[in-house]
């Protein structure tokens, strides 16, 4: 796999060894599929990050920056395309110096297939023992505090499974390591509620914005682990791999892929929003 590097719209580059991205994780950053030399849902990405530099205070570039960025990469045919912005500004402390732009850190990691691809056997996921703290302010933003996930990535690596679940401190369920987590109860789609922590995806925004195509109920709240263990179907999603279908979590199997499938068809491109 190839790997390219833009900062600030120039190619190579050194980033400064003081930025506060790297000092402080102050910043957000967005990790998007490039399906025949397209960025998929790019608007919707935007949309998220430009959220995430409001809850933090970043300057957030304005669209025609980043697409004149994109338009000087030549972009593959297949990649997971990366962008990072962090406060740029040097010096000692918290506090941000008044009137600090954003950097822009641009990655490329090219792939010789397409990344979307439909899982029709399902994957085997694991409940993980690592939870989330509980910050609204932080809530649902892609920022670049990630140490809670790579705990989880740890512990998942420990095990035999494909992914992983994880709880807030309160017992609540809130995403995978890397994706968000559906059930599927009868005609019902629920999601759990991220305005405590985790990730708000794109794919996630996605599916709830699709209902009326899908069919589903969908709704966000509160789920235990009984609500996942205790549904007829689950999946996870996230912008790269699309829907991946649960086959077994923990010591509970599902055979029924038939949410995951229509969803997944969606978020690859298969099926056009109205």
């Amino acid at each position: 796999m190839t790997t390219h590097y833009w900062i600030d719209g120039e190619p190579g580059g050194h980033w400064p060894i003081d930025d506060r991205g790297l000092r402080y994780a102050d910043g957000v950053f967005e990790t998007m599929r490039v399906a025949d030399g397209q960025i998929a849902h790019f608007a919707r990405h935007l949309r998220r990050l430009e959220r995430g530099c409001v809850t933090l205070g970043l300057v957030m570039p304005d669209q025609e920056r980043l697409e004149r960025d994109v338009a000087s990469m030549d972009l593959p045919q297949h990649a997971v395309l990366r962008l990072t912005l962090t406060r740029a500004g040097a010096g000692r402390g918290y506090a941000p110096e008044p009137a600090s732009g954003s950097r822009r850190l641009w990655e490329i990691h090219e792939h010789t297939t397409p990344l979307a691809r439909w899982d029709s056997t399902g994957i085997a996921v694991q409940w993980l023992e690592t939870t989330l703290a509980v910050q609204p302010l932080l809530a649902g933003i892609k920022h670049l505090g990630r140490l809670e996930q790579v705990l989880a990535a740890r512990e998942l690596a420990a095990t035999e499974a494909d992914e992983g679940l994880v709880c807030d401190g309160r017992g609540c369920v809130v995403e995978a390591v890397s994706c968000n987590v559906f059930v599927r109860s009868g005609e019902r789609l629920l999601t759990p509620l991220l305005d405590r922590c985790g990730v708000a995806g794109v794919a996630r925004g996605l599916i709830l914005d699709s209902a009326g195509v899908l069919g589903f109920d969908i709704k966000e709240q509160r789920l235990r682990r009984s609500d996942v263990a205790l549904a007829d179907e689950v999946f996870l999603t996230n912008s790269v791999r699309g829907a991946r279908p649960v086959r077994q979590l923990g010591n509970v199997r599902f055979d029924d892929f038939s949410a995951a499938h229509a969803v997944h068809d969606i978020l690859s491109g298969s099926v056009l929003l109205p």
